[in-house]
């Protein structure tokens, strides 16, 4: 599994120092978000108060913690998907479990029509089977968030002084090419 990890952590850092190829301004606007992102606090801390309308930074940092959300889970699936090969069969034992609160959902919809008492309450029901996931979802990315805010702070605060401009991504994607080689080199010894 460790040459795994290593084999796609080589190819990603691989592919971040060659970012400028395609396309030279990939890399000046790849710094600006890392510049960006590294200024703000992502974590939602504002799930946790009652009674409080998120703002629009708010809302900006629930955006970008469903992007690295629906990234990371994403690429986690695709490690699975290799590492683990009993991964379709769990898939299969518990994809029902998954839809029980679509099916609540659909047949309120679907009984709107007749009983509104009858959808309000099954409507209701599927939205609090669901509402635990979103709040794990989004404060789970959101400390992954947080992480990678304090991965990024060093990278980008070196530009212009150790490393040359706008290049923080190409830094980091050195950073994770060495990781893979030392994870390389731990499978190795194992």
């Amino acid at each position: 599994m460790i040459n795994e990890v290593a084999l796609l952590l080589g190819m990603l850092g691989t592919g971040m120092l060659a970012l400028d190829v395609a396309s030279p301004s990939i890399l000046i606007n790849l710094s600006n978000s890392f510049r960006n992102f590294t200024n703000q606090n992502i974590f939602p801390s504002f799930l946790f108060r009652r009674n409080y309308e998120p703002t629009d930074e708010d809302r900006e940092n629930l955006n970008r913690i469903r992007v690295i959300g629906f990234f990371s889970l994403f690429v986690a699936f695709g490690v699975m998907w290799v590492t683990l090969p009993e991964l379709e069969s769990i898939l299969n034992s518990y994809a029902w479990v998954i839809g029980i609160p679509f099916l609540l959902a659909l047949t309120g919809y679907g009984a709107l029509s007749f009983s509104q008492i009858l959808a309000r309450i099954l409507i209701t029901s599927s939205t609090l089977l669901m509402l635990p996931f979103f709040y794990i979802f989004f404060i789970v990315f959101g400390i992954l968030g947080a992480v990678l805010r304090l991965i990024l702070w060093p990278i980008v605060s070196l530009e212009n002084s150790v490393i040359g401009q706008d290049q923080s991504p190409r830094f980091l994607g050195l950073l994770i090419l060495f990781l893979s080689f030392f994870l390389q080199l731990i499978a190795l010894k194992s």
